[in-house]
This record gives structure tokens, C-alpha cells and sequence, in this order.
């Protein structure tokens, strides 16, 4: 029986420091959350979104993280960053909830401008007149004109 006890004991404390490690190594969701940035490519910003983001799934440099995308306009840009240029400059706002196992979700929300899509003009030409003046040989009946006109 008393060495029943000391087992139950050894086990318990062993538990014991389990939690207690446990306890010890809960992720900073609002430091995280700090740390989060959205990826833009080469030379845009916030503010000038014209290709698709990459919005990430984890933290660097916090394990056991998890973000998850939602945005106001997915027409606009989706949940997975994909971008979809419209007619006018839209505002979106992009918002992250991060996740740790046993915590509450933290949210960070971002707001970043897709610029209008670009129009491409076609090229306006003016109108040219042309004349032709055409000396058919005596008995040709017909005439042929071959050539392009850029």
C-alpha cells in the first residue's frame, strides 16, 4: 500500500509539472498579432495593390499560430489574396484572426487600396485620302490595285 502511494504521488506531480510547463508556454497571440504583415509584391504598398497578395496562414517566430482571412469585398480581393482590379480605386479591408490553442482568437484588420484596372486605349489613326489614277493599256478590260494601307 505504501508503495501504491508513492507511485500515485510521483504520478501526480508528474502531471503536476506537465501543467505547469504546459502553462508556461502559451503563445503571445498580441505579439503575434503585432508581427503579422501581408506581403506585397515589388513595389507596391497599401496603398497601391495591383497583383495578388500573399496573406499568410502562420506566424514567424510564433509556433502553433493559425490566421485566417476575411475580407469586406471578396469580389475584390478574395480570402486568399487573390485580386480582382475593378473599374475605380477600391478600398478593402482585410481582416486576420489568429488562433492558439486553449486562447481566445485575436483579430487584426488591414486596409489596403486596389487601384482601378488600367484601360488601354487603341490606337486612334486619322483618315487619309487616296488617289488613284489608273492608265489601263488599249483592250484591258480589267485593272488590278495590290498593296496595303497602314
Amino acid at each position: 500500500m505504501k508503495r501504491f502511494k508513492k507511485i500515485l504521488l510521483a504520478l501526480a506531480l508528474v502531471f503536476a509539472g506537465i501543467f505547469a510547463l504546459s502553462a508556461c508556454t502559451k503563445v503571445d497571440l498580441e505579439a503575434a498579432k503585432e508581427a503579422l504583415e501581408i506581403k506585397y509584391v515589388q513595389d507596391e504598398t497599401y496603398v497601391t495593390v495591383k497583383s495578388n497578395l500573399t496573406l499568410p496562414t502562420k506566424v514567424e517566430g510564433f509556433e502553433g499560430v493559425t490566421v485566417e482571412w476575411a475580407s469586406d469585398k471578396p469580389a475584390v480581393i478574395s480570402a486568399t489574396g487573390v485580386v480582382v482590379r475593378q473599374d475605380a480605386d477600391t478600398v478593402v479591408n482585410l481582416t486576420a484572426t489568429l488562433r492558439a490553442e486553449g486562447q481566445e482568437p485575436v483579430t487584426k484588420t488591414f486596409k489596403v487600396t486596389v487601384l482601378a484596372k488600367e484601360v488601354v486605349q487603341p490606337p486612334t489613326y486619322e483618315s487619309v485620302n487616296v488617289t488613284f489614277v489608273v492608265t489601263a493599256p488599249e483592250g484591258t478590260e480589267e485593272v488590278f490595285l495590290i498593296g496595303n494601307m497602314i
